[in-house]
């Protein structure tokens, strides 16, 4: 009776159900000087609380924070502005995992012929830019990314070669996890460094597909499951996290390396 009732009790906690998830958006239309430059949309997959937000505009011809594009990386100069925008974005809002970052903006159409992609930075003197983009797409320009947090951004010209794009990718990836491995389960750490280094290996192999099968289906997935599981610290302005918000911060370099492995296909 007792191994019967401890049996149905394993079940129901199985059965139960994992909190559900509290998705928001927000959306600010953008113009500089009375030009209805674009505009900006912010989607959280899961928002603790919503706190203030705010967007500033500078369209100097470098950062206005002093952060630092790769070399080979320009910011790009829009039709009727004849400079570069550089999108600043704060908030006091606390959230769990990516928020994906939006941007259309209608003074450029979309080429796919000219590489073009979202940057982003910390914000603060001497910090590095690094292509985010998870997505491109037609008409008015179009982009979208993934964070772990909020900084500055900017459109910018990536004139480096796309195979040196997708090993820096990695290669930050692979530093971003070794560097917070200590804040999960060895076994999660391990197995996440398994299926990157599958997914790194296909890529030196010429194999693209299954670089990106392993990255996708396996290297994500098991991101998802240990924020979803509590093995991964994955919160953003959230006082009861010391650590950061890791599995934003690995979704988000895993997919935007996914875009540039995709355009290798």
């Amino acid at each position: 009776m007792i191994k019967r009732m401890l049996f149905l009790s394993l079940l129901l906690a199985l059965a139960r159900p994992a909190l559900a998830a509290n998705p928001y958006s927000r959306s600010f239309e953008l113009s500089v000087s009375g030009i209805s430059v674009g505009q900006l949309i912010l989607n959280f997959e899961d928002v603790i609380e919503v706190g203030d937000f705010s967007v500033e505009l500078s369209t100097s011809s470098g950062s206005p924070s002093g952060s630092v594009l790769p070399g080979l990386v320009v910011p790009y100069s829009l039709p009727l502005l004849n400079s570069p925008l550089f999108i600043t974005i704060n908030t006091t809002t606390s959230f769990r995992g990516p928020v994906e970052i939006i941007l259309r903006l209608y003074l450029l159409e979309y080429d796919p012929t000219i590489p073009l992609r979202l940057f982003a930075a910390a914000g603060t003197i001497g910090s590095i830019y690094r292509d985010i983009t998870a997505y491109a797409g037609s008409g008015s320009m179009y982009t979208r990314g993934y964070r772990d947090g909020f900084s500055e951004f900017v459109i910018a010209l990536d004139g480096r070669l796309l195979s040196n794009v997708i090993e820096k990718k990695f290669a930050e990836l692979t530093e971003a996890l070794n560097s917070k491995a200590s804040t999960m389960p060895a076994a999660r750490a391990d197995e996440l460094r398994g299926y990157l280094q599958q997914s790194r290996e296909s890529w030196n192999r010429g194999e693209v597909d299954d670089s990106i099968e392993s990255l996708e289906e396996d290297f994500i997935e098991s991101v998802r499951e240990g924020a979803s599981e509590g093995e991964i610290p994955n919160s953003f302005n959230d006082p009861t996290n010391p650590h950061g918000n890791v599995a934003g911060d690995l979704l988000a370099r895993a997919k935007t390396t996914l875009f540039s492995l995709k355009l290798a296909q």
